[in-house]
């Protein structure tokens, strides 16, 4: 048995939270899981405010390996089950990286990801695009000793995947 519940705070500022729970079943495998999904329009502004004041935005975008795997129960556009139905990035990242261009200030995208992703906007309109993968454990620690290959081949389009005959 799966129960699920969802609680909304329209802001990002701290609220009191209380949760109890009582396990009395000595046979039973039983695990809690909270996620907090943030509101996407105020984490947005929020970013948009940011980018106004700086004097250029590095913006990380792609996917997490919360989305992508196997035999994943998620429900977000572009996943079905862990696996990808669209190479596209998120629209809400899309939106965002349109949102913190429209300032004015340069813009650099570093996609995080496992697989490929679409960026067909950041390359036209971001001064620069870095793809970072995965970066570990070792993540921002600045030392890489990369060939300068990468592991995958990348796609011209979203679509692409749906034009192959």
């Amino acid at each position: 048995m799966r129960t699920t519940f969802q609680v909304h705070f329209s802001d990002t500022k701290p609220h009191a939270f209380g949760f109890e729970y009582v396990h009395v079943s000595a046979f039973a495998a039983v695990s809690v899981a909270l996620n907090w999904q943030p509101p996407v329009e105020v984490l947005r502004d929020e970013a948009v405010r940011a980018a106004q004041q700086a004097d250029a935005v590095v913006a990380f975008v792609g996917l997490s390996p919360n989305l992508e795997g196997e035999e994943m129960r998620i429900q977000v556009p572009g996943f079905q089950g862990g696996d990808r139905t669209d190479i596209a990035l998120p629209a809400p990242q899309q939106q965002l990286l349109e949102a913190v261009a429209a300032t004015g200030k340069p813009l650099v995208v570093v996609l995080l990801s496992g697989s490929a992703v679409a960026v067909n906007w950041a390359q036209k309109h971001a001064a620069a695009v870095l793809e970072a993968w995965y970066p570990g454990e070792a993540g921002g620690h600045g030392d890489c000793r990369n060939s300068g290959r990468g592991q995958q081949s990348r796609r011209p389009s979203a679509d692409y995947v749906l034009r192959i005959p």
